[in-house]
């Protein structure tokens, strides 16, 4: 991500960035995995991720979720509507997830959610996931601290929690 920031020139808007980002992971594959692009099944998609922001001049700000998906077939979904997206090892979040859209005592409120509370809604999954795979027979995929990051349009890109070493590489050691 450092690379792809270093390589911004000038403001992007919210799908310029996803295109972008795009771009840019696809050049790295092609870089550690040469000929991917022809060798790989048609659903590889090594690289995940969710990008958040706000779409529309500033009298309509709108916030929006896409959802990126990097490798063979590269592609990206567009949310734009009240909710929440999930991603990573899904297992456990989706059974949790279906829990909710079958039983509607477990139903979220999603727009009853204040932001800390949807912060709250991802630390719980997160952390969950990881607890539950400390005691599986499987190779854990999720753990460790996590990074926290809240960007709007009112205070731009700010740090909730970040990693002690983050602090350190970017700032120095006193």
């Amino acid at each position: 991500m450092r690379q792809f920031e270093k390589n911004l020139d000038g403001a992007w808007d919210l799908s310029q960035t996803v295109k972008g980002l795009i771009e840019f992971f696809e050049n790295e594959l092609q870089k550690q995995f040469p000929g991917y692009d022809k060798d790989a099944p048609d659903d590889w998609k090594p690289i995940a991720f969710h990008v958040n922001g706000y779409e529309g001049d500033d009298s309509e700000n709108r916030a929006v979720t896409y959802e990126v998906f990097v490798g063979k077939k590269s592609q990206s979904r567009k949310q734009d509507s009240i909710g929440c997206t999930i991603g990573g090892d899904m297992p456990i979040v989706q059974q949790m997830w279906e829990l909710g859209r079958k039983d509607k005592r477990f139903e979220f409120q999603f727009p009853l959610m204040s932001l800390q509370d949807a912060v709250d809604l991802c630390d719980f999954y997160i952390n969950t996931t990881a607890t539950f795979q400390r005691f599986t027979n499987r190779i854990p995929t999720v753990g460790g601290e996590v990074d926290v990051a809240l960007i709007t349009p009112f205070h731009g890109f700010q740090w909730l929690r970040r990693k002690a070493l983050m602090e350190v590489l970017d700032n120095g050691c006193d």
